[in-house]
């Protein structure tokens, strides 16, 4: 490399890293004039250009990969840029392939993990993070943790992970709000009140503290406050769009709101993703308005407006089901003491965050929400290879369940009943009674077509990769069901709670499964005031009201299906 050459580049880069792109462009232009094969002058030439042509810029990067496709940087300027061109799935493969390729050096965590938290695979971000927080305890790095492991369902980790960011500093207000968020989830809700309140004293017309305080009231059964604060934040900033999609929530919004929301949805100049959180709102809108047509067509259009290439595939939760059953049936229960575990299997929208509510009711019982911190592990375990799995799961047992029912402690320091509706907790039932010989487990059913709309009416993170399509949520019902019939045919115990029958004669059904979980049962636990723990999932308002049916009925929505819905019903039996 001639000193000329490296100057050269060298003035590039600091142009790059001070913003002058088209100077830092025509610097590489002039090197690649003399060399064409110039890898490192190509990927800066991508990166000085990308910004204003999306098409030459990524070109550019990738003919500095074709040309020296082994070097780790070319391949992280490639990911960095895709991921700007908000083309994630493929910044996340370059990034990766960067990782693989310098061997874990620490330049590359940064923006793979990045990448991995753009297709939201967070688990995986949260191991990377945690892997570059121990060699550069970074403020920068520990929010990213955080909010990976918030996202994992860990709010204990996210935590402790903000608060390790803010150390020794006054917080941000943007931490002061995260900060808050994570109390509420944790069920510490003295100190989400106090920081809630504090912000509001503030900044009151700010729309992030207005929408925060408004999930605080309604996770709290206070609508009339989560309005009034809405109210006053939209006042002043009627367009924000955060503030229109949360008082579309309410039962009787603004006037102007509604037109305000499909305007909004139209304009395509927008966000992907925020016209999709439109779509769905307007989607859930219009099911409660009973204006069918108008909620099908935008829960097809919200749909449609994923980015992260994500697709269903029902071989990945066979093949989980299948390892999980096979160390089930290669190992033993661990007795040991703890708390009671009650685990709801239940798929989403089938009633499992007001049976939780209720459940939670009773004094002697807690909940700890969609927890979330098990599965991760136990789904990267089976995807090991055979014999490592069965190593590992033996050699880990007791381990694993001991520091499961520590991390239970740091939620529910009064160990007694414990209620977890964790998602997909289905597919690995064997192994929650294996790491808990004392877990109950609870199948909560309800009519599968209702589910199915309920679902499709809905934005589910990228773990719930059946959502986006009607026939895939279908076949992920009796996925759901094989497994619950599967784990029962090898002699797995569980308690059936029906739904639909509850909602319809909610004390004696109520009653009797109290009577089998032998948990004492009070009338007044059906009254809304009493059932306060705390709800962040879509059920959020539902469970704060009289128990009664209010969810979409699939027969609403058989017209739009065309020939798909005979299909269906003959697909799904109870």
């Amino acid at each position: 490399m001639s000193n000329d050459r490296e100057s050269q580049l060298d003035t590039a880069v600091s142009a790059i890293q001070k913003g002058e792109l088209d100077s830092a462009a025509r610097l590489c232009r002039e090197l690649l004039q003399q060399n064409p094969n110039d890898a490192e002058a190509w990927s800066f030439y991508g990166v000085a250009t990308v910004e204003k042509d999306q098409v030459a810029g990524l070109s550019a990067l990738h003919r500095a990969v074709e040309l020296q496709p082994r070097e780790p940087r070319w391949h992280i300027n490639l990911g960095i840029c895709l991921g700007q061109c908000h083309l994630y799935a493929e910044a996340e493969t370059a990034c990766g392939e960067a990782y693989t390729l310098a061997k874990g050096d620490y330049d590359t965590l940064i923006p793979w993990a990045d990448s991995l938290t753009a297709v939201r695979q967070y688990q995986q971000a949260a191991d990377i993070l945690q892997q570059a927080l121990s060699q550069k305890p970074l403020s920068a790095t520990a929010r990213k943790l955080s909010f990976a492991l918030a996202n994992v369902g860990d709010p204990l980790g996210a935590h402790q992970a903000l608060n390790f960011a803010v150390r020794d500093k006054m917080p941000s207000m943007p931490d002061q709000l995260n900060l808050a968020r994570l109390d509420m989830q944790l069920q510490w809700f003295e100190k989400a009140a106090d920081r809630i309140e504090a912000l509001l004293e503030t900044a009151p017309d700010n729309p992030d503290v207005a929408n925060l305080a408004a999930e605080h009231y309604r996770s709290q059964g206070r609508a009339e406050n989560a309005r009034a604060v809405l109210e006053q934040a939209y006042a002043q900033q009627p367009d924000n769009t955060a503030l229109i999609i949360n008082l579309l929530k309410e039962k009787s919004p603004p006037v102007d709101v509604l037109s305000k929301a499909e305007t909004q949805f139209a304009d395509e100049s927008r966000r992907t993703s925020e016209r999709r959180t439109l779509a769905f709102t307007l989607a859930q809108y219009f099911d409660q308005a009973n204006l069918y047509d108008r909620a099908w067509s935008y829960a097809k259009q919200a749909n449609r407006l994923y980015g992260d290439g994500v697709q269903y595939v029902p071989e990945k939760w066979q093949r989980h089901l299948a390892a999980a059953v096979d160390l089930y049936q290669r190992s033993e229960i661990q007795e040991h003491e703890g708390p009671r575990l009650i685990y709801l299997l239940g798929t989403p929208r089938s009633g499992g965050t007001l049976l939780q509510s209720l459940l939670a009711a009773a004094p002697e019982v807690a909940s700890v929400g969609e927890r979330g911190a098990l599965l991760p592990w136990l789904l990267r375990l089976l995807d090991l290879p055979e014999d490592q799995r069965l190593e590992y799961w033996n050699q880990n047992l007791l381990n694993l369940s001991r520091a499961d029912v520590e991390g239970l402690r740091k939620l529910v320091p009064a160990l007694g009943t414990i209620v977890d509706k964790t998602s997909h907790h289905a597919h690995v039932a064997g192994l929650l009674k294996r790491l808990h010989g004392n877990a109950v487990l609870i199948n909560n059913r309800r009519e599968p077509l209702d589910v199915m709309v309920s679902i499709y009416l809905r934005d589910f993170p990228a773990a719930f990769d059946y959502s986006r399509r009607i026939e895939d949520i279908a076949d992920h019902l009796q996925l759901h069901d094989k497994a619950i019939d599967l784990w029962r045919s090898l002699g797995l115990p569980m308690i059936d709670h029906d739904h639909d029958e509850f909602i319809t004669n909610p004390r004696v059904r109520a009653q009797a499964l109290f009577a089998q979980l032998d948990i004492q049962w009070q009338d007044t636990y059906l009254e809304p005031g009493n059932r306060n723990a705390v709800v962040h999932t879509f059920s959020q308002s539902q469970v704060r009201e009289p128990v009664s049916k209010t969810s979409s009925n699939w027969l609403n929505y058989r017209e739009f299906m065309s020939d798909l819905a005979g299909s269906l019903e003959s697909r799904i039996e109870r």
